[in-house]
């Protein structure tokens, strides 16, 4: 299933896209994906993304399938920062890998760093404020849909 929403207010355009029963050629199912694009009319923007995949390609030692979920937001120069979080398949049930990727209005990568960490760790990898847009840790966010929303009255109603 295929559900897409485009939003628009005060100039801020939002894209929310939801994709029920994706096929991956590495993942042995179906998988589901979120996806959510801010843009603000002074350039600036965010993308959420969410997803389940091998990240390990085709190693046949790590068949694991991941859950990726990307939070990136840049300024209106192009400069921005990518918080990545990898849990499940072949990290377990016990581990997760953090990441961050900075880069320049040139889209020249500035700053990465990563950080294996017990799951649900308080770790966070290292951001460099000097070479990044941004120096906090920002998780996705997928608010409801509206048709999720409708669900959520309904639920609560009866």
């Amino acid at each position: 299933m295929v559900r897409a929403e485009l939003l628009r207010a005060a100039g801020v355009v939002t894209v929310a896209v939801r994709l029920d029963g994706v096929i991956d050629g590495r993942a042995p199912a179906p998988a589901d994906l979120r996806y959510r694009l801010v843009a603000q009319p002074d350039g600036q923007g965010e993308l959420d993304i969410t997803f389940r995949t091998n990240i390990e390609g085709t190693d046949p030692a790590k068949p694991g399938i991941e859950r990726v979920a990307d939070h990136s937001r840049w300024l209106a120069d192009g400069s921005g920062v990518a918080t990545v979080r990898v849990t499940e398949g072949d990290l377990g049930d016990a581990a997760e890998l953090l990441a961050v990727q900075c880069w320049d209005g040139r889209a020249a990568e500035t700053h990465v760093a990563y950080l294996p960490q017990a799951s649900g760790g308080e770790g966070r990898p290292a951001i460099d404020a000097a070479r990044c847009a941004f120096d906090d840790w920002a998780e996705p966010v997928f608010p409801p849909m509206s048709d999720e929303r409708r669900e959520l009255v309904a639920d609560s109603i009866g």
